[in-house]
């Protein structure tokens, strides 16, 4: 019988410290989502700037979690949500845009974080309100510019309007203007027309460059001016940055993808040719052939095989590919290397090499 007790109560106590186990695996989510900050309205537009929110997994950061904006109007009857999962990541801060929103309209919205891990949390909810239309004489407008890319933006010109006296003027065309910011070279101006029809619903969708012009370049500035020019010649041409400063855009880090051929080795009279055949390299899907303001750098990196660190030689790209040479005289006998083609691309937090497969080579100099 004590035997039969004994065995139960070692049953139970492992039992236990399963639990325990258990509960100790279980990880510990943290959110945290601040304050925020400053909400700006337009008639149809809303800015809102929060402390950027976060989650821990057991300490560390989850890079991995989704941030997203719901909102809908305060007076809806429903519990459903327009959702905004696009961002602009500050210092330290968030900023969600919205637009095409209603004038003069309270609208109640809130933050939502999901864990890599599937847990949820949201942040207190918040009001703002839109600007009542206002009587106004000029023109209005909103506009969205995605520069996230580094080669490519797209426009988004909204609820255009040129109004006089509270009415509605018909439009001759709208017209999109930009350049580089600060340009001490006076760059010429980049235009986009868009005529009557193209308008006729007060949007206009665009993607620049588009027509051959030159790529924009990833983290660069640029300067825009918008010009709505009324059918009717005896109302003057309205443009946005008339006696004031310009608008601006950035442009974010270039999609870089590339591609080198493993180099082929050969040895002849004490010299060593590495040739690279092909050297393939992409920003935003455009070939370095046809974008020239990439500049990267290229070499050819080698080392005796087995030793930890690389030494390497620079040299440039032509016909498509690049090439080296090494005397080797000297060397010791049957010394084997091994040799890597790098191509180093991006700008700032973005720059970072592709390499090609390892090829080597035993050397045997003739003295």
């Amino acid at each position: 019988m004590k035997r039969i007790v004994f065995l139960l109560c070692a049953v139970m106590l492992f039992a236990c410290m399963n639990e325990v186990d258990n509960v100790a695996e279980t990880p510990v989510v943290v959110f945290e989502f601040g304050k925020v900050s400053n909400v700006s309205t337009g008639e149809t537009t809303a800015a809102i700037t929060a402390d950027r929110p976060f989650v821990k997994i057991d300490g560390k950061y989850d890079h991995d979690a989704k941030l997203t904006l719901l909102y809908h109007r305060s007076d809806s009857l429903d519990n459903s949500f327009e959702i905004i999962d696009d961002f602009e990541l500050l210092i330290g801060e968030v900023r969600f845009l919205i637009f095409d929103l209603e004038p003069g309209t309270t609208y109640s919205a809130f933050m939502h974080l999901e864990s890599s891990t599937g847990e949820t949390a949201q942040s207190e909810r918040f009001d703002f309100t839109t600007k009542p239309l206002e009587n106004i004489n000029g023109a209005k407008y909103d506009i969205n510019i995605n520069s996230k890319r580094g080669l490519f933006a797209t426009v988004h010109i909204s609820n255009i309007r040129y109004i006089v006296d509270n009415v509605d003027i018909e439009l001759d065309c709208l017209c999109f203007e930009y350049r580089r910011y600060k340009n001490f070279n006076y760059q010429e101006w980049t235009t986009y027309e868009f005529g009557t029809e193209e308008i006729a619903d007060g949007e206009v969708e665009f993607e620049i460059p588009s027509n051959g012009e030159e790529y924009l370049d990833e983290l660069t500035t640029y300067e825009y001016i918008i010009s709505f020019v009324p059918k009717d010649e005896s109302y003057p041409t309205y443009k946005t940055a008339e006696g004031n400063p310009y608008y601006t855009f950035k442009m974010g880090y270039a999609e870089i993808e590339a591609s080198l051929s493993t180099p082929a080795l050969t040895l002849e009279n004490d010299i060593l040719r590495v040739v690279v055949e092909r050297v393939d390299l992409f920003y935003d899907g455009v070939s370095i052939d046809d974008y020239k303001s990439g500049f990267p750098s290229y070499a050819i990196r080698y080392r005796i095989k087995g030793a930890e660190e690389w030494e390497q030689r620079s040299c440039t790209r032509e016909n498509g590919g690049m090439s080296v040479t090494f005397g080797v005289k000297g060397v010791e006998p049957n010394t084997t290397y091994e040799f890597c083609a790098v191509v180093y691309a991006g700008k700032g937090d973005g720059h970072k090499g592709f390499y090609s497969d390892i090829a080597e080579i035993c050397i045997n100099p003739t003295n």
